[in-house]
């Protein structure tokens, strides 16, 4: 007694040899030319008309999300939501106000500076922080970004928890999005610790790398021009370094590496030379990493060894990511010993955060783009499917169902994908048509 499987595979098997075996350079052209069961026709031609249906919902499924895809690739690609997402990874305080003075947006690093959870800050006017003493100055200065882009205070500012701090505050007026938008200002807040309370302007700093790596257009496919426009920003604002460099991916096997200069690549090969150091401590930590005196520090003594072949003392590198996650490491050199001070870490570690934000970002962007693009390609491969099943069906008098079996079973027996096999019978049937016209 014969199986069911087999019953199945008679009802499915092609009633006539292949029409698409070695040697039939006529396709199916030779049951088309019959006219013959008509009836037959009409069936098939029924059966495809559903099967037509059944594709055009499964496609306006997949456009549907190919225009989602789309939208955040536009979005993404916006300057204002791009300054957000580097706002929220920057590890100092930022809220962005409206011309009047009112919280619209604010990152988390800003909740901890003012101890008020980031939502609760919403809608609060800045100035309710801002000392007694202080106010008049602050408001003057919200009134003079109409006639510039940006603006500095030093100031005493409130926390809800705690005693008065001394700040830097920092304002950059956001041009508006649209003809009938108002500008924002967004405003860069840091501890202000030096006696006049300006000391090299860490809220300065974070805003123009911000500005800055808004303005640096992202390629997806190549995130090296935006890495090195990193490197030169990152040299411009801490201007007592002599070299920098920046990695992608582990020390030992980086992805990449732009640095600034002969000397930068020198200390990163000593380095590398010596299997420790500076930056391969910080990649391997997830934390910040500053020597005064390499020459002389026993914490990386083969490194220490060869310092005097670049003559450097001073070296600093802060790692791209966090603990167990990172994804880079930013160095920053000097020749002379104990070069770089806690402004220079804050505004290393900023850029450091800022280049973790970026690479993401840029990978995210390729990842959507890279979906976006295998959507276009199952929509034109759903496509052909659906031209070749047609075909089969009218050549074969049969069933969607069993057209798309026969595919099938061309497609493995020929040991290649079912949608070149699809598009190899559709070129064929439209040659042979071609050399009939």
């Amino acid at each position: 007694m014969r199986s069911d499987s087999n019953r199945r595979d008679d009802q499915v098997r092609d009633p006539q040899p292949d029409p698409w075996e070695p040697g039939r350079s006529d396709g199916a052209s030779s049951d088309l030319r019959t006219g013959e069961e008509s009836v037959d026709l009409v069936a098939a031609l029924g059966d495809l008309d559903v099967v037509h249906e059944e594709l055009e919902v499964a496609e306006d499924e997949i456009r549907a999300q190919q225009e989602q895809i789309d939208l955040l690739l536009s979005q993404r690609m916006d300057e204002r939501q791009w300054r957000e997402r580097l706002s929220v990874a920057l590890p100092v305080a930022v809220v962005v106000t409206d011309r009047f003075g009112t919280i619209v947006r604010s990152n988390a690093a800003a909740g901890l500076f003012l101890r008020v959870a980031p939502s609760r800050l919403l809608g609060k006017p800045l100035v309710s922080f801002v000392a007694l003493a202080d106010r008049r100055r602050f408001r003057g200065l919200t009134v003079d970004l109409g006639d510039q882009e940006h603006g500095h205070i030093a100031c005493q500012l409130l926390p809800r928890v705690g005693g008065p701090v001394r700040a830097a505050l920092t304002a950059v007026v956001e041009p508006a999005v649209t003809a009938s938008a108002l500008s924002e200002i967004r405003w860069i807040i840091a501890s202000a610790d030096a006696a006049d309370g300006q000391p090299r302007d860490v809220g300065l700093t974070a805003a123009l790398a911000l500005g800055e790596l808004a303005r640096t257009p992202l390629d997806e496919s190549d995130l090296r021009q935006v890495v090195r426009r990193m490197v030169v920003l990152a040299e411009q604002a801490v201007a007592v370094a002599d070299g920098v460099s920046l990695t992608i991916g582990s020390p030992d096997e980086p992805e990449y590496v732009s640095t600034d200069s002969a000397f930068a690549q020198e200390v990163d090969g000593l380095q590398y030379a010596a299997g420790e150091g500076p930056c391969l401590e910080a990649y391997a930590v997830g934390r910040t990493q500053t020597t005064g005196r390499l020459s002389v520090d026993d914490r990386w003594p083969s490194a220490a060894a060869r310092a005097a072949e670049c003559d450097v003392e001073s070296v600093l590198s802060v790692p791209i990511g966090g603990p167990g996650q990172s994804s880079g490491v930013l160095n920053l050199y000097a020749h002379h010993a104990d070069a770089f001070g806690d402004v220079d870490v804050q505004i290393a570690e900023i850029f450091a955060a800022a280049a973790s934000a970026v690479l993401q970002d840029g990978r995210e962007r390729t990842a959507m783009r890279e979906l976006s693009e295998q959507l276009n390609q199952a929509l034109s491969s759903r496509a052909v499917i659906d031209q070749a099943k047609g075909i089969m069906m009218l050549t074969h008098r049969c069933s969607a169902d069993q057209a798309f079996k026969m595919l099938a079973r061309l497609s493995q027996q020929r040991n290649v994908k079912l949608h070149e096999l699809a598009r190899t019978i559709v070129d064929s049937v439209a040659a042979a048509e071609a050399r009939r016209s």
